[in-house]
């Protein structure tokens, strides 16, 4: 955890994707 800026992308992705996928 040396960059949080990877934590909050992952977040990101993983609600994006999780948006997508409940559609």
């Amino acid at each position: 955890m040396a960059e949080p800026q990877l934590s909050v992308r992952s977040a990101k992705a993983r609600d994006l994707a999780g948006r997508l996928a409940r559609r």
